[in-house]
């Protein structure tokens, strides 16, 4: 992770423990209490068997409100200010107000066409090797970064729930490929 200087970081503070090199926070910076910044998504997981990951890149000078929420694949502008409670991905131009939370109600079904679609041009890395947990390398780190600037995404594997939707695809798939109907 990279911290600039002069920021003031209230406690408590959630910053994603599996990817933290994919966090940069400029030049003072002050982050309010509860404030969450995540780099991998694992929304989808159930469904699609992996996790989408991005930066997050917050400019010089930028303030985030109590409990506002940014998520992967977000650039925040320097001397922008984002209100408390929001809820931020992707580009916050220099010098903008970002407030509130603009979820949707939707069918999963386009999400998951929507990651499908993403992940086919994305990077994508194995679990093995590609996580704080797994023995990443300082090279690793700086590809994984470089590969996730400019607010694009990239994907890790996840794990699926036994009978979740991409399991039993993944199952039918197998089965489809042995010439065997799927096991029930």
């Amino acid at each position: 992770m990279r911290l600039g200087v002069g920021g003031r970081i209230a406690h408590p503070i959630y910053f994603d423990r599996l990817h933290p090199w994919l966090i940069s926070i400029g030049d003072h910076v002050l982050l309010s209490p509860y404030v969450a910044i995540v780099t991998h998504d694992a929304t989808l997981a159930h469904h699609t068997g992996q996790t989408r990951l991005g930066r997050v890149d917050i400019g010089d000078r930028v303030m985030v409100g109590v409990s506002a929420v940014i998520l992967p694949g977000t650039s925040i502008g320097e001397d922008s200010v984002i209100g408390a409670g929001a809820v931020v991905r992707g580009e916050v131009p220099a010098g903008s107000l970002v407030m509130g939370n603009p979820g949707k109600v939707s069918p999963v079904k386009a999400a998951v066409a929507w990651n499908q679609v993403s992940a086919r041009n994305a990077p994508f890395w194995p679990q093995e090797g590609w996580t704080s947990k797994t023995g990443i390398t300082e090279e690793r780190k700086r590809e994984q970064r470089e590969a996730l600037a400019n607010c694009a995404s990239g994907f890790v594997p996840a794990s699926a729930a036994p009978g979740s939707p991409h399991e039993l695809r993944e199952r039918r798939r197998s089965s489809d490929a042995s010439g065997q109907s799927p096991s029930h």
